[in-house]
């Protein structure tokens, strides 16, 4: 072992949906009926190697449509957490985005419920939650999201992020969520940067 396996550590940005290890990952590939492009752990590790932003926002998305239960999420949780004390990490602090589960039928009290009842299981870590919205969907919608995260604060939610497309949805849309969030007493950021936009022929970052 070495001495960065040994010493303890903290995690401070690390996201719920991103981190899944990989045999849990194709735990549930399987449960929902297999994907003939990861016909074993070794060709989802593949999957995820990527070649631009874009490709992995695709696969990003590809992996989501295996997280469709609120059993999911804890099984994840747990696999996650017990992933991260593996690693001798003591504390981290979890992204996780409620809002793109909707679709699946998945509240966002319920479904943050479900995580914090997966990383309970791990004695080992201690881990909050940091909800990240999404630009996409509009700052209407998600003051919804941000109004249901206040009930369930008590589970260790300590903060809101956001993220998604910043070139399309920029920060200053989202003034009036920011302000509720700082009002309901959730830390706050935002993710920013990471669209790459090509202008005059060479990639840059939009930065702010």
């Amino acid at each position: 072992m070495t001495w960065y396996q040994e010493i303890p550590k903290v995690e401070l940005h690390i996201h719920l949906e991103g981190a899944i290890p990989d045999s849990a990952l194709f735990e549930l590939v399987q449960k929902y009926g297999g994907d003939r492009s990861v016909p074993d752990v070794n060709s989802l590790k593949e999957r995820f190697k990527y070649t631009s932003f874009s490709h992995f926002i695709e696969a990003w998305s590809w992996k989501n449509q295996f997280l469709k239960e609120y059993e999911d999420f804890t099984f994840i949780a747990e696999k996650t957490a017990c992933d991260l004390a593996c690693q001798n990490i003591k504390y981290a602090e979890l992204f996780f985005s409620p809002s793109l589960f909707l679709k699946y039928g998945l509240n966002c009290q319920e479904l943050t419920q479900s995580v914090r009842k997966g990383l309970s299981r791990v004695k080992e870590i201690e881990i909050t939650l940091i909800a990240d919205l999404v630009r996409d969907y509009g700052e209407e919608s998600e003051l919804i999201t941000l109004s249901e995260l206040k009930e369930v604060k008590d589970l260790g939610v300590i903060g809101i992020g956001i993220g998604g497309s910043e070139h399309e949805f920029p920060p200053e849309l989202f003034k009036r969520l920011f302000r509720e969030a700082h009002r309901m007493g959730f830390h706050t950021n935002a993710h920013a940067g990471e669209q790459v936009r090509k202008a005059s022929g060479v990639h840059c970052l939009i930065s702010r």
